[in-house]
């Protein structure tokens, strides 16, 4: 697996990464799949994140999995719109083999705001979405 950062969200990096694997490939080099982290993905629009995801794929012909997605806003509701857009857009794209949610708890995070769970065990409104959305009860 090659994982890199900002692969979905900016263009530059979208185009340098399927050039590396492609390289990667061409030179016989195991590689199985692409990871993406996705720190960025509140910061640019989900058709963005969904065409860049699928360029990925149909250019390297390789899966992809989301590696580590956060996102950093402070209203719930727009957090829960961001999460929510980017999971519906790929959830059901077979060549997605996987998330992980890069630290989900208030003050054990990197970034500020990306929290889905309060430090005093409060679920953000995306936590409960996903929740919801995965069939993984309350």
């Amino acid at each position: 697996l090659y994982n890199d950062y900002n692969t979905i969200e900016y263009a530059n990096e979208n185009n340098g990464v399927i050039k590396l694997v492609k390289a990667i490939k061409a030179a016989g080099a195991p590689i199985a799949a692409v990871g993406c982290q996705a720190h960025d993905v509140g910061m640019v629009s989900v058709s963005t994140v969904k065409s860049y995801t699928e360029k990925i794929i149909a250019e390297t012909g390789l899966p992809v999995y989301i590696t580590e997605m956060d996102v950093g806003k402070a209203d719930d509701g727009q957090q829960l719109s961001t999460i929510k857009g980017v999971i519906e857009a790929l959830w059901n794209n077979e060549k997605v083999h996987g998330w992980t949610y890069w630290g989900y708890v208030q003050g054990a995070t990197w970034r500020s705001n990306t929290h889905l769970l309060t430090s005093s065990g409060s679920k953000r409104q995306a936590l409960t979405w996903l929740m919801s959305f995965l069939k993984r009860g309350s």
